[in-house]
């Protein structure tokens, strides 16, 4: 509990009072398009819209002629079917990305009630609220600032110019600020839509860009639709000539306009069926599928080109703490003088030196400890300095008090320019002591002389030893020149960075008491903490199968490389060799000098935003696809720059976590991989559906020109033909789109950025299998060998269209298959909702085909017959077994680098 009443915070008591009275931090979401008019885009097509008109001319003149209107009517029927999935369909996805949406914008803050710290969701905030802010915080809501140590903002998003702003007592801060570097307190004046951001709210919005891959989908779709549009006009003239020529029909005459009208529908079925509308459809579909499954693995998916292109990556440039590791720092063990280095534990200092190791451990600091319950606690904050706090907690120390007791003069923060920090605070009347603390390197090189055993430099205390109460002897030399002392620091160093462990130094120096503009000079060590950040075991098996995938992973950090190399290899990520780079090393090389040497870089040590930035910039001139991890503000560049930039859900700033295109939830390396999975699995899916409808387009094009021209009419009538469009549209789209992602995936090298999404062997099983059910159809046409009734009567039509039917449904079995090196049934087990979607397909079949009657022009087959269609049309899987046979024996695709993507 803070004891300043100015850092009370408000009463939980009064939260909802002011909630009431001023509104909740919420902004009004994006604009989403309401129901009806995700129904009039999806009815606004213009095959749609000619169908309709054509099976509304068709219902008229039968009423005319008293002939029964079922073909038009079933046309309407099927049209609506058609427009309630698409409708369905694209209202869902479009609510679960809203959803998503929503989610990743929700970011946490730290807030001060009821004299405890809370972290909270920004849209719980109230005006009244005091929150607390540091190097890498948006700014919540706007307020005032109460609180100052070096704080400085950017103002970029109300002025528009990136300019730093340095903040003093009551200055007006506003929502959407970032803190460039200091600490410090508002208090919230305004939320929600009172603020100036809330006011500009509709200005930002911006609409989803179309991703890559439904660019090239929607070129694709284009191109086939223009063929299925020649092959209908084709096929309208030679229906029109056959009745008019050969039929000898007076072209000025009631049956004339209805031969017209016939081959009209027909042609214009073949439009809606040969033109794959359902590409996009399916890629939204797979799209919204695979975010919603990568957020059940604590994957936060916030643009949609991500999905895809994590199953591109070749390069994984990601940070070390917190996602190779734990991120959960200790004090594993301290380092003084005389004690030597001793575990943490029960290493709790009394005595004339205790104020002194209290405050280095908590008045230089900025994080807070967060009650979880159960007496379970978390940092807020820092983890280096967390790690402190925990250890002052574990020695029975209260850090909230020992900070209320202290009077702070100045601070200057951590920064990666710096890496140390310093504070200085009142000691008594007369003087002052400066607290320090940062890496090593920087801190030892600023002493002068070690503290003694019980952590106090008799000559920096200005104090004889019998003023302490203990003898001369006791406390060693009145003072420890550091050089006598620097073989065993060395030593210490050298054996926890072998060890991957993290070393703080911990010093301090008295002064005036009226000094303010002070030098971090002149030190006396205290000693050194030990701190060590577990690594994550699940991490390894994870470098083993990027590596395997034929991804790289680098690991940016900015330890040194003797630390960094320790974690490396007991993760494996050094196994095979590799060079370790650090900062300074990497910026004195030249860009040309270090794009030939990255093929062998494994770490990047000691380097700093603008370094990460430089290397994901150098990796995508060589032409890799880079997923680089970042948790900082300065890492919002090096997140943009990157084919994907992942930050951190835990410890991620908002300002990263706005600039990534993913967000790891749980901080895990291992998330990444499982991402990746995720997008080859997304591209492989729609192959697989490609595949499908590709194979039967060639099919249904096919049989009805030439049936058509051999019999004068389309064996495949337009409401049977319209159903087959539902089929491949939607729900082989969903069907195949459920496909769950297969680890043999992970076993494959990444595709090229420019791979054909049609490859050579999905070109062999499409004009295979197109091929066999043409020509199956086209004898079972000319010969009806699997049903009772005479040539062309309605039981020979049913059975032409149910075998149509189940020879795609088999088909879509083959369609899992992209390779002749997969069976059609390998890992069926896991494909539940593929199953289910093979078996709704199967059960609407049935019923159409016993009771469609003149709606689909169908008529109920026999038990028998059934039996015979079934067996015949599952020879479509014997068809896709010799395929792939022949495609092994032929080689089909083995040339090609890219058919080992699949």
């Amino acid at each position: 509990m803070t004891h300043d009443p100015l850092f009370h915070g408000l009463n939980s008591s009064d939260i909802e009072k002011l909630r009431q009275e001023n509104g909740s931090n919420a902004l009004p979401p994006p604009p989403v398009r309401r129901w009806y008019q995700i129904l009039g885009a999806v009815v606004n097509d213009k095959t749609i819209w000619i169908l309709s008109a054509a099976a509304a001319i068709s219902v008229a003149i039968s009423v005319i002629r008293g002939e029964n209107v079922f073909e038009g009517v079933g046309i309407l029927l099927a049209v609506c079917i058609a427009v309630g999935v698409g409708f369905a369909s694209e209202f869902r996805s479009s609510r679960a990305f809203q959803a998503l949406l929503a989610e990743s914008d929700r970011m946490k803050i730290k807030v001060v009630r009821d004299g405890k710290f809370h972290v909270i969701p920004a849209d719980e905030l109230v005006v009244g609220d005091l929150v607390l802010m540091e190097t890498g915080d948006k700014v919540p809501a706007d307020g005032a600032v109460v609180k100052t140590v070096e704080l400085s903002f950017d103002t970029s998003t109300i002025t528009g110019e990136s300019a730093s702003t340095t903040a003093e007592l009551q200055t007006p801060v506003y929502r959407g600020f970032t803190v460039l570097s200091g600490e410090g307190a508002m208090i919230v004046t305004a939320v929600g839509q009172a603020t100036e951001m809330g006011k500009i709210r509709d200005a930002l919005a911006t609409a989803p860009e179309p991703t890559p891959l439904q660019e090239r989908l929607s070129e694709l779709a284009d191109r086939i639709g223009l063929g299925g549009t020649i092959a209908a006009a084709a096929i309208f003239l030679a229906l029109f000539m056959r009745s008019v020529v050969l039929g000898g029909i007076d072209l000025i005459s009631p049956e004339c306009l209805q031969s017209v009208l016939n081959a009209f529908i027909v042609s214009v079925t073949i439009v809606v069926v040969a033109v794959p509308e359902g590409l996009p459809l399916a890629v939204t579909l797979s799209l919204a599928l695979n975010m919603r499954r990568m957020a059940r693995d604590n994957i936060l998916v916030r643009t949609l080109a991500a999905s895809e292109t994590l199953g591109s990556v070749t390069i994984i440039a990601s940070d070390k703490t917190g996602t190779l590791t734990l991120n959960r720092m200790r004090v594993s063990s301290l380092w003084t003088v005389e004690g030597g280095e001793e575990p943490a534990v029960g290493k709790c200092l009394r005595g004339p030196d205790d104020q002194l190791f209290q405050y280095l451990m908590a008045a230089n600091s900025t994080a807070h400890l967060e009650e979880k319950g159960g007496g379970r606690f978390d940092y807020i904050g820092n983890p280096t300095e967390g790690s402190l706090l925990f250890h002052l907690h574990d020695c029975g120390h209260d850090y909230i008090n020992i900070r209320d007791s202290v009077t702070v003069l100045g601070r200057r923060s951590f920064s990666s320019a710096r890496k140390m920090m310093s504070t200085q605070v009142a000691w008594d009347d007369q003087r002052s002591v400066l607290l320090v603390k940062g890496a090593p390197e920087r801190i030892l090189e600023r002493c002068v002389d070690c503290a003694s055993a019980l952590g106090v430099s008799p000559s920096a205390l200005g104090v004889s030893p019998s003023a302490l109460g203990v003898s001369p002897s006791s406390l060693g030399a009145a003072r420890i020149p550091l050089a006598q002392t620097r073989g065993e620091l060395d030593r210490i160093l050298n054996q926890a960075a072998s060890r991957g462990e993290r070393v703080l130094a911990l010093a301090y120096r008295f002064l005036p008491l009226d000094t303010r503009d002070y030098e971090e000079d002149q030190l006396t060590l205290w000693g050194l903490a030990i701190i060590k950040d577990p690594v994550r075991h699940e991490v390894a098996d994870s470098i083993v199968q990027c590596r395997a995938a034929g991804i790289r992973v680098i690991m940016v950090t900015g330890d040194n490389p003797l630390t960094a190399r320790a974690i490396a290899e007991e993760l494996g990520l050094m196994d095979g060799g590799g060079e370790v780079w650090d900062g300074m090393q990497f910026e004195g090389m030249s860009d040309d000098e270090i794009k030939s040497r990255l093929p062998d870089l494994r770490i990047l040590a000691r380097s700093r935003p603008n370094d990460k930035f430089r290397l994901v910039s150098l990796l995508k001139e060589i032409n890799e696809v880079v997923a680089v991890t970042g948790d900082g503000t300065n890492d919002a560049p090096a997140l943009k720059k990157a084919d994907v930039g992942v930050a951190m859900g835990i410890c991620g700033t908002e300002v990263s976590k706005e600039a990534s295109d993913v967000v790891l939830l749980d901080d895990n390396f291992t998330s990444i991989v499982k991402g990746v999975l995720w997008g080859r699995s997304l591209h492989a899916n729609i192959q697989k559906f490609l595949q499908f409808q590709l194979t039967v387009n060639v099919a249904a094009l096919s049989v009805a020109f030439v049936g058509a021209l051999l019999g004068g009419r389309s064996p495949l009538t337009a409401v049977q033909l319209l159903w087959v469009n539902l089929i491949m549209d939607t729900l082989a789209a969903i069907g195949l789109g459920l496909e769950p992602p297969e680890d043999t995936l992970l076993k494959k090298k990444p595709r090229a950025r420019k791979a054909a999404l049609i490859t050579s062997s999905m070109w062999f099983l499409i004009l295979g299998m197109g091929a066999y059910t043409f020509i199956t159809l086209m004898i079972l046409f000319r010969w009806n060998f699997l049903g009772d009734g005479s040539r062309h009567s309605a039981e020979h039509l049913s059975v032409i269209f149910t075998t149509f039917v189940f020879l795609q449904v088999f088909n879509e079995l083959n369609a899992r298959s992209l390779s002749g090196h997969e069976s059609a049934f390998h890992s069926l087990h896991r494909s539940r909702g593929f199953l289910l979607i093979l078996a709704l397909i199967c059960v609407v079949q049935v019923m159409l085909t016993q009771f469609g009657g003149r709606l689909f022009q169908t008529t109920p087959l026999s038990l028998a017959t059934w039996a015979r269609v079934l067996a015949f049309s599952s020879t479509a899987l014997l068809m896709g077994v010799l395929l792939r046979f022949l495609m092994r024996r032929l080689g089909v695709g083995a040339a090609s680098p890219e058919e080992d993507t699949h």
